[in-house]
């Protein structure tokens, strides 16, 4: 028990850690707004597609198991975003904040976030498996999220903009480029090959210190109810109910952490300027992803390490 006690901490502590600094670096004044949204602008087009390119590429298909995960978590998302959109109505008066909630219960920082825990659970490891899981969540994610905040906008959704703006989302282009090297046998010259490869490192440490300096802590100063049952309904509600379901499934390692990111981890920065660019609740929004990220540290310790008790990850 003492063990996988301190497995665990060393897998979250790590990245509270990394959060702080940024959070520290911002406070004290050695980074700028403008600094911190040029970072995170670079991370998310340039290492962010470089780290995922580089995690498939190098892999072998054949050899990549728990494949099934990725059908699983496409339906499990569509299931989930069904349910809430017949149930949150029903709770919210409110149109603008429906559309925020409904956002803010299925999707999840899986690409940023959720890859940095992967990489700290298994290091070293062969991460394809959770790599493949961004070409099939962070296209749902943003369709459902446009879908849901359109919807209670009053407005309609354009299928033509829709697809557009997927294809050129940065990471959905990193993936694909590392499916066609793997699929090709990874036909890269060995000084590119490293000089990708160092690129790709950056990306999980950066990720974690400009997401911890992004960090508006004066943004939890209203909707504290809202707030609260949101943040638990995301982050201990709807992942033990699809954890319960993926584990009699028969997930087990990578597969069901990779499930459990894509459903239990923190929502995505990027789901506050969505709804500010949707007439949704952008105060909700954001302080829902400053909450979500910061208890998420707690929440998935605890399923990392009852996980690891019983030999399920």
């Amino acid at each position: 028990m003492l063990e996988n006690l301190v497995l665990s901490v060393n897998i979250v502590l790590p990245l509270l850690l990394v959060m702080a600094a940024g959070y520290g670096a911002r406070a004290a004044g050695m980074l700028s707004e403008t600094t911190v949204t040029q970072v995170n602008n670079l991370c998310f087009r340039v290492f962010m597609p470089i780290m995922l390119m580089n995690n498939i590429r190098r892999a072998s298909l054949a050899g990549v198991s728990g494949v099934s995960a990725l059908l699983f978590s496409a339906m499990g998302l569509l299931v989930l975003f069904a349910v809430l959109m017949l149930v949150i109505p029903k709770i919210v008066k409110e149109n603008p904040r429906k559309g925020v909630i409904v956002q803010a219960l299925f999707r999840s920082n899986y690409a940023l976030f959720g890859m940095a825990v992967l990489s700290s659970m298994y290091p070293g490891d062969d991460l394809a498996l959770p790599s493949l899981m961004i070409p099939v969540s962070v296209p749902i994610y943003n369709v459902l999220a446009v879908i849901c905040l359109e919807a209670f906008r009053g407005g309609q959704v354009s299928p033509a903009k829709l697809v557009g703006k997927i294809a050129r989302n940065p990471l959905i282009l990193g993936c694909a480029a590392g499916i066609a090297l793997m699929l090709l046998g990874n036909p890269v010259p060995k000084f590119l090959d490293d000089a990708l490869f160092d690129l790709g490192k950056i990306a999980t440490p950066l990720a974690l210190f400009i997401l911890g300096a992004s960090f508006r802590l004066d943004a939890l100063r209203g909707n504290g109810r809202a707030i609260a049952w949101v943040t638990a309904g995301k982050l201990v509600l709807v992942p033990l109910v699809v954890m319960g379901i993926a584990i009699a499934a028969g997930y087990r390692d990578q597969a069901l952490a990779s499930l459990l990111i894509a459903f239990g981890g923190p929502i995505a920065v990027s789901s506050f300027t969505m709804a500010q660019q949707m007439d949704g609740d952008a105060d909700l929004a954001a302080e829902l992803v400053v909450s979500t990220t910061l208890f998420s540290v707690l929440t998935l310790f605890v399923f990392i390490f009852v996980f690891k008790m019983l030999g399920l990850v």
